[in-house]
């Protein structure tokens, strides 16, 4: 009924660095990444340290080095990651510093970016802005988000360096 070890995906799904139009290089000796297949439909935040190809629907916000949004797949929500390459369709914002929409992509979304790109037949409806105004023109909601994230991510380091000191502390010579 189930397989006992599922097959490893490659990035070899994911188009290589020849057919962008910038560099996209998967993080150093990890070579996979992780998917949402075309029959999964995801409700909550998704965060990684490495590369996401969606195939399916997400409702919820993506943090992640490299996004693939494929033909089929939808996308609700904040989107913050280095590179993005667009095929399906988006709804929400989309900060990154690379974005690449490709000709069957359906946009409805607020793009702050530093490098873009879009073939003939992408279809957008929202602004195209530069990373640099993404505080300054962020809805309020995306800006809550974005300030929750910092103040978050600066309260675990606080955390961890309380734990490490306690675990110090608490460390007795034999």
């Amino acid at each position: 009924m189930f397989s006992p070890k599922k097959p490893e995906t490659t990035l070899g799904a994911i188009p290589s660095s020849a057919a962008l139009p910038f560099a996209v290089e998967p993080a150093a000796g990890d070579v996979s990444c992780s998917i949402i297949n075309e029959w999964l439909t995801m409700r909550g935040d998704l965060e990684s340290e490495g590369d996401i190809l969606i195939k399916g629907k997400v409702h919820g916000n993506i943090q992640c080095k490299l996004l693939v949004i494929d033909t089929s797949a939808i996308v609700e929500g904040a989107i913050f990651a280095d590179d993005v390459v667009i095929r399906g369709s988006t709804r929400g914002i989309i900060k990154a510093e690379r974005v690449r929409l490709e000709k069957t992509a359906n946009i409805d979304s607020e793009i702050y970016q530093t490098i873009f790109s879009a073939e003939e037949g992408a279809r957008i409806k929202g602004s195209l802005r530069s990373t640099e105004d993404y505080v300054e023109h962020a809805p309020p909601a995306a800006k809550q988000a974005h300030l929750e994230k910092q103040v978050g991510a600066s309260l675990y380091h606080l955390l961890d360096q309380a734990r490490s000191a306690q675990h110090a502390h608490l460390a007795v010579p034999q």
